[in-house]
């Protein structure tokens, strides 16, 4: 999926970090920012290069380039110097400018296309428009994604995730108040999908 921000909502956990969150997605300068941000955040750095391990170790090995598609903000380069990165716009540190729609690599060639957080922009502009159908109520945006994605029959991929407990950090989500939260946006949308 595209490493797209969310619209932070007022009063939510993510208005504190507005600067990470900034409207423009068509400004490089938005990407950049993230950038910056998930370089200063050791807790968030950490996790994704645990992430980046993980997704590296399924990469087989013959020959042949690595591609990361929505490259954005992430720093796959700095765990595996030699991935080709690339995004839809011209990004300082990114490889390639390009539409994963018409990649210019011969047929065979990749080894692997690998993108973390990567959603189509016009997907994600289409989910983002249709949010008030479920509630403007999803503190974490994972469930804005999900829930958009499925009422507009989009391909969802589930990759398993083997959560360990956390070892450092403090989190953000309170158990049971977040877990109301989450279950009242499960009910509104089994509601809206599945029993409409």
């Amino acid at each position: 999926m595209l490493a797209v921000p969310l619209q932070p909502r007022a009063g939510s956990a993510r208005s504190a970090s507005v600067a990470t969150y900034q409207p423009n997605l068509n400004d490089p300068q938005t990407t950049v920012t993230r950038q910056s941000a998930l370089s200063q955040d050791s807790y968030l750095r950490r996790l994704y290069e645990d992430w980046y391990r993980m997704v590296l170790s399924e990469i087989p090995l013959v020959h042949g380039e690595v591609l990361e598609l929505g490259s954005g903000g992430g720093f796959l380069r700095d765990v595996f110097p030699n991935v080709t990165t690339s995004d839809v716009m011209q990004i300082p540190g990114v490889d390639l400018q390009v539409d994963a729609r018409r990649l210019p690599f011969a047929d065979g060639s990749l080894r692997a296309i690998v993108g973390t957080n990567v959603v189509h922009r016009t997907l994600y502009e289409r989910i983002a428009a249709k949010r008030a159908y479920f509630g403007d109520f999803d503190p974490f945006g994972d469930f804005d994604l999900l829930f958009g994605a499925a009422m507009l029959h989009a391909k969802i991929v589930d990759v398993p995730i083997r959560y360990r407990e956390r070892v450092y950090g403090e989190t953000n989500i309170s158990r049971f108040r977040h877990g109301l939260l989450l279950f009242k946006m499960l009910g509104i949308a089994a509601a809206k999908l599945k029993f409409r």
